[in-house]
């Protein structure tokens, strides 16, 4: 009867705690298509990732942090959050010439903007438009105004690693059953 406990305790443990509890990364790259770009006060095209964590069974890509490049320019990722909805928030700064722009891209849910962009945010990819008004600050501390731009997001997943409390339950489950199968060996 313990034996049989123990077994199932081992088998149980193989199974993931908590499937949504990943980390994601999604990649973007310019190269060949209309996404991945920065439009409005500028316009160029960038190649980046964004890291992250769903939680909440799903609904949300939270802890977000990533960076985008252009040439000599890098869009730094510091915040934000994504629904599976579309609608989200990251928060982003960046440096041209003596000047550091910062802001809130700001994304609406599916089918805003009468319907034209379709904002999504899934396990596999994503696809976003948002727009913000980046404020700017020169040097020398004084205020330069502000630049609205757009921001066009569209990449697959890149890497699935799960968490490594999953992990450790998983290795200790295998290690029961090795011990389970040994010992069964031994008793034959």
């Amino acid at each position: 009867m313990l034996k049989k406990l123990f077994i199932s305790a081992c088998l149980l443990m193989l199974l993931p705690v908590n499937a949504w509890a990943i980390s994601n990364t999604y990649t973007f790259n310019h190269t060949g298509n209309n996404w991945n770009v920065v439009h409005g006060a500028w316009n160029f095209g960038f190649d980046g990732q964004l890291s992250g964590k769903w939680t909440d069974n799903g609904k949300w890509f939270k802890n977000i942090s990533g960076s985008f490049v252009s040439g000599n320019r890098t869009i730094n990722v510091n915040s934000g959050w994504l629904k599976s909805n579309g609608k989200g928030k990251l928060n982003i700064d960046f440096k041209r010439g003596n000047k550091t722009y910062w802001g809130t891209v700001n994304f609406k849910d599916k089918g805003w903007y009468g319907g034209l962009y379709d904002n999504y945010v899934t396990h596999t990819d994503l696809k976003l438009w948002g727009g913000v008004d980046l404020q700017c600050k020169k040097g020398n501390g004084r205020s330069c105004g502000s630049k609205w731009v757009g921001l066009d997001l569209h990449g697959p997943k890149l890497v699935e690693v799960p968490e490594p409390a999953t992990l450790a339950l998983m290795g200790i489950g295998l290690l029961g059953l090795g011990f389970t199968r040994r010992n069964n060996s031994a008793s034959k």
